[in-house]
C-alpha cells in the first residue's frame, strides 16, 4: 500500500464517523428552544463526584430539554457527605443560580425535582449553619417548588452527576488535539494538499509513515512534530506569512522571543527562529510607529545669587535625642556668603521653626528677601504664609526628587559641621 492509498483509506474510515455523529446531532433527542411563558421543570442531582442537573420544559405535550449542566466537586465540597444532605442541597443551589439563572431567575415560578426526600422541606428547617443559611439567602430571589422523585427513576441527573471517566486524561487529550490554531479559515483537506505539493514536505511524510520519531502523522494524516509536550503542524511555507501576522500584529506586535513562543506553541518549520526574527525587526510596519521610550527630565540649572540676604536656605536635620530632649537641628544658610547658624530644636514643628526663624534669626541678620525649602510640613503651612506675607519674604521650593538629583542649596552639606 502506497501514502496515496493508505491516506484514502483513513479517510473513508473517517467520513463514516462523522456521519455516524451528524445522524445523533440531527435526530431527538435534541435541545429545544426555551419558552418563557410556560414552566420549567428542574432535575438536579448530587454524588461524591460531582453535580448533574438538566432543564426541561414541556412543550405541545412533550418533555422537551433546554439544556445539561454537570460540573466535579472542588476540593473543600468533597468533605461534604452525601448522607447529609449537604451534597444536595449544594446541587440545588448551583443549578438555580448559577447554572440555570439565565432561565430560571424571571418565570414566575417552576418546580425541582429530587430523590433526596429532606431536601423537599429544607427552606422550612431551622437546622442550618452558616453556609446553608447563604445558600438559602440567594435560593431567596427565586419562585419554586421542591418535589420528591424516586431514586430508581431519577437516572437522568444522576447520570450527569458522575464521572466514569479519568477527566483529567481526556482533558489533556482534547487540548492536544483540538489545539489553538491561527489558521481557522484553512481546513485540513486544503493543508492536506499543500503538503503533498511542498518539496521538502513529501519525503518526510512517506518516512514518516513507518517510522518513530519527532515528527508523526495525526488522524487527520497531516504531518505534525511532537516537542516538549505540544503537538506542533508543520507549516507549508504558503501560510508563513500569514501565521507570521496573525501572531505578531494581532497579538499586541509582541517582541522575537513572546512572537516565537506563540508560533512554537502552535507550528512549526525549517528556520523558524530566522525568519521571525526578520518579520518582527525587518519587515513588520509597527517599527515604523515606535519610538525610543526616553524619559524626558529638566534640566537642572544651578541656583545663582548676587548679593547677601537674597536668598537663605532652610532644613532640618534629625539626630539622636540627648538628655536635655533635642534631637532636631534647624539650620539656616546664607547662599550668598555661605554663612550657617543651626539652633538645637526637641521638635519639628512649624512653631519651632517660625520661632527660631522670625524671633532670633530675622532679628540678629535682617529679613532675607527669598526662603528656599524642601516643601516640609513645618515650612508649608498657614503660619508661614502669614509670617511670609507680613515680613515680605519670598518662598521657593525644591521637590523630592530633584533633593536626591541636585543638593538643596548647600544647606544639607553644611549640616556636618553642627554634627
Amino acid at each position: 500500500m502506497n501514502f496515496c492509498q493508505w491516506r484514502g483509506f483513513r479517510k473513508r474510515e473517517e467520513a463514516l464517523k462523522v456521519a455516524s455523529l451528524l445522524e445523533f446531532l440531527l435526530h431527538p433527542p435534541i435541545l429545544g428552544y426555551p419558552d418563557f411563558e410556560q414552566p420549567f421543570i428542574l432535575h438536579c442531582d448530587a454524588s461524591q463526584d460531582g453535580l448533574g442537573t438538566i432543564l426541561y420544559q414541556r412543550q405541545q405535550g412533550k418533555l422537551v430539554v433546554i439544556g445539561y449542566g454537570s460540573r466535579t466537586l472542588t476540593a473543600p465540597e468533597k468533605n461534604y457527605h452525601l448522607h447529609s444532605g449537604k451534597l444536595e442541597f449544594l446541587a440545588l443551589k448551583w443549578a438555580v443560580c448559577e447554572r440555570f439563572r439565565e432561565y430560571l431567575y424571571y418565570p414566575p415560578s417552576f418546580v425541582v425535582y429530587t430523590d433526596n426526600n429532606p431536601l423537599t422541606y429544607v427552606l422550612t428547617t431551622a437546622k442550618l449553619n452558616a453556609t446553608t443559611h447563604r445558600w438559602i439567602a440567594e435560593l431567596a430571589d427565586y419562585n419554586f417548588t421542591i418535589k420528591y422523585r424516586p431514586g430508581h427513576i431519577h437516572r437522568d441527573a444522576d447520570v450527569l452527576s458522575r464521572m466514569p471517566l479519568d477527566m483529567q486524561r481526556y482533558m489533556q487529550a482534547c487540548s492536544q488535539e483540538a489545539s489553538p490554531r491561527v489558521i481557522s479559515a484553512v481546513t485540513d483537506a486544503i493543508l492536506l494538499k499543500l503538503e503533498e505539493e511542498e518539496p521538502w514536505m513529501c519525503p518526510i511524510i512517506l518516512a514518516t509513515v513507518c517510522s518513530e520519531g519527532k515528527l508523526c502523522l495525526d488522524e487527520e494524516g497531516i504531518l505534525c512534530q511532537q516537542s516538549a509536550g505540544l503537538t506542533q503542524i508543520v507549516l507549508p511555507r504558503k501560510y508563513l506569512q500569514l501565521v507570521l501576522k496573525e501572531l505578531h500584529e494581532e497579538m499586541g506586535h509582541q517582541g522575537v522571543e513572546h512572537t516565537l513562543s506563540l508560533i512554537r506553541d502552535r507550528f512549526y518549520w525549517p528556520h523558524m527562529r530566522g525568519d521571525v526574527e526578520h518579520y518582527v525587526t525587518k519587515v513588520c510596519s509597527c517599527l515604523k510607529h515606535k519610538r525610543p521610550n526616553k524619559v524626558m527630565r529638566a534640566r537642572l540649572v544651578n541656583i545663582v545669587t548676587t548679593y547677601p540676604f537674597e536668598l537663605v536656605s532652610v532644613d532640618f536635620l534629625h539626630l539622636e535625642g540627648c538628655k536635655g530632649g533635642y534631637e532636631y537641628i534647624l539650620v539656616l544658610m546664607y547662599h550668598f556668603t555661605r554663612y550657617a547658624q543651626a539652633y538645637a530644636c526637641k521638635n519639628k514643628s512649624a512653631k519651632t521653626a517660625a520661632e527660631k526663624i522670625f524671633g532670633d534669626f530675622v532679628l540678629r541678620h535682617g529679613f532675607p528677601t527669598k526662603l528656599h525649602h524642601d516643601q516640609g510640613k513645618e515650612f508649608e503651612n498657614k503660619l508661614f504664609a502669614q509670617m511670609e506675607e507680613l515680613c515680605d519674604i519670598q518662598h521657593s521650593r525644591i521637590t523630592l526628587l530633584e533633593i536626591d538629583r541636585w543638593r538643596n542649596g548647600n544647606e544639607k552639606d553644611s549640616l556636618r559641621f553642627p554634627q
